[in-house]
Order: C-alpha cells, then sequence, then structure tokens
C-alpha cells in the first residue's frame, strides 16, 4: 500500500501561507521537495544552482520510490523555479491607471504600514534578533516571540495576496473566455480565503500581544480595527471565498 504522507497533493501549495517551518504538508508538497533539493545542492556545491534536468532527475527518483506518476509537463507547471518573491510580489503593485481603486487595498497598505513600524518597535524594544537564542526558551519570553512572529510573517503576506485577489478580480471584467474566467475566479476566491485566514491569525496573535505589551496598545488597537475593517471588506468584494477549500489544507478527510 502506498505511504499517503509521502504521496504529492496537487496543488497543496497554490493557497498556503508559505510557512513551510509550521505547515503539516511538507511531506507532501512538491514545491518544498525541489526547493529544498535546490539549497542542499547550493550548500554542497559553493552556492552553485542545480541544472533544471538535475533538478528533475530528483523528482523521477521521488516518484519511483512512492509509486506516483506524474507527466513531464504537469510537473513542470506546478513547480515555481524562481524563488525572487520579491520581483513576483513588485507585479501586484503595478496596477494600471484605469483599474478601479478598492477600499479593501487602501486598508491593507495603512495596515502594513502600522504593522511594519509595529514590529520594529518591538525589536527595537525587545532585541529579538540578537537575544532570541538566549531567551526563547524562557517560557514567557517564548509565549511574546511566537506571537510577535505570527504578526511579523503576515504584515506583508495580508496585503500581497489581498492585492493579488483584486486582480483576479479585475480581470474578469476584461472580457475573457469562460474558462479563463473561471480560472480568474478559482485563484481569486483561493487567495482571498488565504489572506482572510492570515487576518484571523494576526488577530489571535494581537490580542495576545495586547497584555504583554501594554505601552503598545494604541497601535494594537488601530490594528485590530484596521484588521476587522479588512475582513468586512474580502465578505464584500469576494463573497464566496469561505465555500473555497484548499487542496491538503480544506480537503481532509
Amino acid at each position: 500500500m502506498k505511504d499517503e504522507k509521502n504521496k504529492y497533493i496537487d496543488g497543496v501549495f497554490n493557497y498556503c501561507d508559505r510557512w513551510c517551518e509550521k505547515c503539516r504538508f511538507t511531506a507532501n508538497c512538491r514545491v518544498f521537495s525541489t526547493e529544498s533539493k535546490i539549497y542542499t545542492h547550493q550548500i554542497l556545491n559553493d552556492g552553485e544552482f542545480p541544472k533544471a534536468e538535475d533538478i528533475f532527475k530528483y523528482e523521477i527518483e521521488d516518484t519511483e520510490e512512492s509509486e506516483n506518476e506524474f507527466d513531464d509537463n504537469d510537473f513542470w507547471e506546478d513547480v515555481d523555479l524562481d524563488f525572487d518573491e520579491e520581483e513576483e510580489d513588485d507585479d501586484l503593485f503595478k496596477r494600471p491607471k484605469e483599474k478601479k481603486e478598492y477600499q479593501l487595498e487602501k486598508l491593507a497598505d495603512e495596515y502594513f504600514r502600522i504593522a511594519h513600524s509595529f514590529i520594529k518597535s518591538l525589536d527595537n524594544k525587545f532585541n529579538l534578533t540578537e537575544t532570541i537564542n538566549q531567551k526563547i526558551k524562557e517560557p514567557g519570553f517564548k509565549f511574546l516571540f511566537d506571537n510577535i512572529e505570527i504578526v511579523s510573517w503576515y504584515h506583508m503576506f495580508i496585503m500581497v495576496k489581498i492585492k493579488r485577489a483584486l486582480r483576479d478580480k479585475g480581470e474578469l471584467k476584461i472580457g475573457m473566455d469562460d474558462f479563463e474566467n473561471e480560472i480568474s475566479t478559482y485563484d481569486m476566491n483561493g487567495t482571498a480565503k488565504i489572506a482572510a485566514i492570515s487576518v484571523k491569525r494576526t488577530q489571535k496573535a494581537l490580542n495576545n500581544l495586547f497584555s504583554l505589551v501594554k505601552e503598545f496598545s494604541s497601535e494594537i488597537e488601530e490594528m485590530m480595527v484596521l484588521l476587522g475593517r479588512i475582513l468586512n471588506q474580502l465578505d464584500i468584494e469576494f463573497p464566496d471565498y469561505k465555500d473555497f477549500k484548499r487542496p491538503g489544507f480544506d480537503t481532509e478527510k
């Protein structure tokens, strides 16, 4: 019988939060597997990037061991070998002038600005980058750090995913055929869902931080209000996103 833990889940990486360290599906993720092999190759070869055929060879070996089969073209469609996320994110900020401005986008931009400043202030106060290894085992500090880490991880992610979802929504008005509209609608709702999930996780972390860093209570309150408004706008702009089933995450038996 096949080991389900070693079986790739198609598209599991499409609507995740890219926080592989916290993910329970790394053994089922083709992108994580491929990236891990690329990084390992670079470590063992003085930073040299592996050839495409070598990456593909690794995947063939894994596939044969787990008795999985996939088409050569399907593999390359799934795997994103461009790891420059900043370049990808930059495309999302380049909105044609004729496109509608959404209140949701403005809220996401405002939240990012305030959250970024908040995180920098916390880092300055607790000197997180230098004390983390020394204090992480202390229960009180670990709880504080874990919640700061959540806010930090998602503060730009929320903005980027909202912009992407709105971009997909805008493309629906350009007059594409039914198939293209279906693809954009699917991506739009999946992206909106992971944005909403990220907002809710951040809200929980901020609520925990409220009693831990009382001197920042006004900033936390402001961020909580913004996140609440963002959730409301997500419901308005993407009314069907809650019904979206993310591969793996929402389809487990």
